[in-house]
């Protein structure tokens, strides 16, 4: 699936994620919280917990607990557990933690896990997501919950794509967006896919769904730009209550329907994202404009080439610059070429090693002229 594999955070203990506390088991029970009344059933289902948490840790997922055809459909959910490793070094996990079980049927359980440990020796509680297990031959499986968690969503279809949505739909801005799908899928020179677009009205409904009921690095801050492709492209889910919200869309689409997407230049793809969706992080490409020219009237030695290189290091009002300075050039590209003169812009290699050779081919655009265009292109 696409680029959504958030960083995990984690919290310290006598144990390490992956190192049983006591014998055969990967996790904890908060105050010795049972997974079934009946014993044997509960013996089941802690082994088959352990199986589980042992294919978590190591990054692969057997038939024996995870339906290979739920896995396709749900990545995004399975690649978000958290596998007891970070990329920080000040982290460290504690075992997860079961904090309820319960059943309806006495077949299917319920289980809340906690995935907790400490940052910067601070203990703190990271993700606390909830997982069905269904019985399957000797032991269970384990399923994401989103299929139940949407079942009395309203269903309509406009083209390839059917929206699901609990709320009120807007039939224009669907229509808008299946317009662009078609538009991207030729651009791209993709065959056309059946596309299921779930809205929820907000990224926490959204989680939730997923039974992702608690996460430290989006739940706490995240209001805007969030939209998960999945299915190999034909789910697409978001919490911003939009019929319309392509920016995500577009990602996974390059991610799943392209070839070499580790040859692509994130900043590239961002800036097509910028001028497709209309934003990142809330602001689009024409209010970038304006903060830039405010950018240039407050600090005259502004350089736009240098704000460039500086990448992330660099941003204006919180947004970084290089990704909007990439829109501003796909537009350009659109405007006075096609869409084919700006693909190998995007394909200028992950660090973008390549890009500055692709522009000046693009739009006879180098170092010594790039400033000056940036400030030509954004009517300064």
């Amino acid at each position: 699936m696409q680029t959504w594999k958030w960083p995990l955070l984690a919290v310290g203990a006598c144990t390490v994620f992956g190192q049983p506390a006591f014998a055969g088991e990967r996790f904890d029970r908060n105050l010795g919280t049972e997974l079934s009344e009946d014993s044997s059933t509960a013996s089941v289902l802690a082994a088959s917990l352990d199986g589980f948490l042992s294919e978590v840790a190591s990054g692969t997922f057997s038939e024996d607990y995870v339906d290979p055809n739920h896995h396709t459909r749900y990545e995004f959910f399975f690649e978000n557990i958290p596998d007891g490793t970070s990329r920080r070094d000040d982290v460290e996990f504690n075992l997860p933690s079961v904090l309820k079980s319960y059943t309806f049927d006495e077949k299917s359980y319920y289980l809340t896990i906690s995935f907790s440990g400490t940052r910067g020796g601070k203990p703190s509680i990271f993700k606390v997501m909830e997982f069905k297990a269904v019985p399957y031959r000797d032991h269970y499986r384990f399923y994401c919950l989103f299929d139940e968690r949407t079942s009395d969503f309203k269903q309509t279809t406009i083209g390839d794509v059917t929206y699901h949505y609990r709320n009120e739909f807007d039939p224009e801005k669907a229509a808008t967006f299946v317009e662009f799908k078609d538009h991207f899928t030729t651009a791209t020179k993709t065959t056309p896919l059946d596309l299921d677009y779930y809205n929820f009205t907000s990224l926490d409904e959204m989680l939730k769904s997923y039974g992702i009921l608690f996460d430290a690095t989006k739940c706490n801050f995240l209001c805007n730009d969030l939209g998960i492709t999945d299915d190999e492209c034909r789910l697409f889910v978001t919490g911003m209550n939009r019929e319309d919200y392509s920016r995500d869309f577009l990602h996974g689409h390059l991610y799943y329907r392209l070839a070499d997407t580790d040859k692509m230049y994130r900043a590239f793809r961002e800036g097509m994202a910028i001028y497709y969706g209309g934003s990142w992080g809330g602001v689009s490409l024409d209010q970038m404009k304006d903060r830039f020219r405010a950018e240039m009237q407050a600090h005259p030695e502004t350089d736009f080439l240098e704000m460039f290189r500086a990448g992330r290091g660099s941003s204006v009002q919180r947004h970084f610059s290089f990704y909007f300075i990439c829109g501003l050039f796909f537009e350009e590209i659109l405007r006075t070429h096609d869409f084919d003169t700006a693909m190998p812009l995007l394909y200028s290699g992950s660090d973008g090693e390549e890009f500055f050779a692709n522009l000046e081919e693009a739009l006879e655009v180098d170092e010594s002229n790039f400033h000056e265009t940036v400030v030509r292109l954004i009517g300064g």
